[in-house]
């Protein structure tokens, strides 16, 4: 299957809350982008492909999160592929932040972040 994404992904291991109406759970974060994040799938959560989601990270030592709704788009192997379709300004500058100091390149981000701006909403 050919490589279709458009954003680079950083490996980043954490624990995030992913949370679907009332349900909340702790799973963990394996990469991240500017429009998407990879995550483990936990058994009680009842994953279907197209259901809206909230990812919340908590940054470490920081009183500061990155809180995104995606929709789930792919589940396999133990893992969900959510894209993001909305994040809001802070936490937009707190991912680009989090993307830069992970060794994605500046010029990268700036061509990501101009792509989602320009993207219409699904």
């Amino acid at each position: 299957m050919a490589e279709k994404r458009q954003y680079q992904r950083v490996e980043f291991d954490s624990d995030v809350e992913l949370q679907l109406g009332e349900l909340i759970c702790s799973v963990k974060l394996h990469d991240i982008s500017m429009h998407g994040a990879m995550v483990s799938q936990p058994e009680q959560f009842p994953a279907q492909r197209g259901l809206n989601v909230a990812l919340t990270l908590p940054l470490s030592g920081l009183d500061e999160i990155i809180h995104v709704e995606a929709t789930i788009q792919h589940i396999g192997d133990g893992h969900m592929g959510l894209e993001f379709s909305f994040v809001d300004i802070d936490s937009i500058s707190r991912l680009r932040r989090l993307l830069e100091m992970n060794l994605v390149s500046e010029a990268s981000i700036e061509r990501e972040l101009a792509t989602l701006i320009t993207t219409p909403a699904k």
